[in-house]
């Protein structure tokens, strides 16, 4: 056997040992350091004998990750999520791996609620791609409106200020970052620019979707409950919104809590 097919053999039986070990995380078992098992062992050892087919190793496991995803949100906060795990494990064999970055750190965030997952691998992404428009807006929205830091937030919406893709409300939107009055209104911008941009992901789409709808219906239920001129009536959904017996309004679907401030000075 030629010494490309050997090395090829090599590299496919390790990409099949790595398949295995992610089912294996899958299994809640008691580890003494499972993310040093997954990422330095295994990842290290695809590198080593993989000679010029890392991309094709880091996308068959990409692949391979997407079909095992699941929709279950991770509690803990402990950067040890199998998901979590198998992300890092794909950007140890592949650095450049791009998708990997915005679309794994953006179901981490958003599917999967691993809040500190998310941060970690977008932000390994932005030194990488430390000018990528997606990216930034991604960590700003996790700061802003997930982890409830506006300020926060800062450091990535900066990075874009003056990129191309920046939607027509960044100009005033960046002025109430810097100035720190960042509330619903904004919040709800934020979201709303990343939901449109979300395009091969119907899972992230559809839980931005709630976030969306929570934001707008606090943005409109105060305005109509305080009697402000040119409230909007009309949900997310483009469903009305009803009136309570005593007069006050309500939306048709459960609205999700938000700590942001409706009103920042």
């Amino acid at each position: 056997m030629h010494s490309r097919s050997i090395l090829a053999l090599s590299a496919l039986i390790l990409f099949l040992a790595s398949i295995w070990w992610g089912h294996d995380l899958r299994r809640p078992k008691i580890r003494t350091d499972k993310q040093t098992e997954m990422v330095t062992f295994q990842a290290d050892i695809i590198r080593l004998f993989s000679f010029g087919m890392k991309r094709a190793i880091a996308d068959l496991i990409w692949v391979q990750t997407l079909t095992e995803s699941d929709l279950e949100h991770y509690r803990a906060k402990d950067l040890n999520s199998w998901l979590y795990l198998r992300f890092l494990t794909i950007l140890s064999i592949d650095p450049k791996f791009y998708e990997n970055y915005r679309y794994g750190g953006q179901y981490l965030m958003i599917v999967k609620d691993d809040l500190l997952g998310a941060d970690d691998i977008m932000k390994r992404g932005v030194k990488v791609y430390p000018d990528d428009y997606y990216l930034n807006w991604q960590l700003g929205f996790l700061h802003a409106i997930e982890l409830n830091d506006p300020p926060a937030s800062f450091l990535y919406f900066d990075r874009i200020k003056d990129h191309p893709l920046r939607p027509r409300f960044f100009d005033s939107f960046y002025t109430k970052i810097v100035a720190q009055k960042f509330g619903l209104e904004e919040a709800y911008q934020v979201a709303l620019e990343l939901w449109n941009n979300t395009h091969d992901n119907p899972s992230s789409k559809r839980r931005l979707s709630i976030y969306l709808y929570s934001l707008k219906a606090l943005i409109d239920l105060d305005c109509l409950n305080r009697k402000l001129p040119n409230c909007d009536n009309l949900d997310f959904e483009k469903m009305p919104y009803l009136r309570n017996t005593d007069g006050s309004w309500r939306a048709q679907s459960p609205v999700r809590p938000m700590k942001l401030n409706p009103n920042p000075k």
